[in-house]
């Protein structure tokens, strides 16, 4: 794996991959960060969940209620690149 690759070293049991744009395809080394465990790993999502409901509150992601879905607001939209 690159990570081991980058780090000299294999990763040991408890170390867990985290993927920054939540690609799991996506092995460049810039998406790539070692957490330290499974707890430090939930905490690194707890954080993305924690700013995407400030963005919602914020009203850059907007919720549809007749569709059960999150979406970009267009105003951010056009500020932004998504692939």
């Amino acid at each position: 794996m690159f990570c081991e690759l980058d780090l000299n070293r294999p990763l040991s049991v408890k170390e867990v991959v985290h993927h920054v744009d939540g690609d799991k395809t996506n092995n460049e080394e810039e998406n790539l960060f070692v957490c330290t465990s499974h707890k430090h790993h939930r905490n690194v999502h707890s954080q993305l969940e924690r700013i995407s409901m400030e963005l919602v509150r914020f009203g850059a992601i907007r919720f549809n209620h007749a569709e059960g879905q999150y979406y970009l607001d267009p105003n951010v939209r056009e500020f932004i690149s998504l692939s």
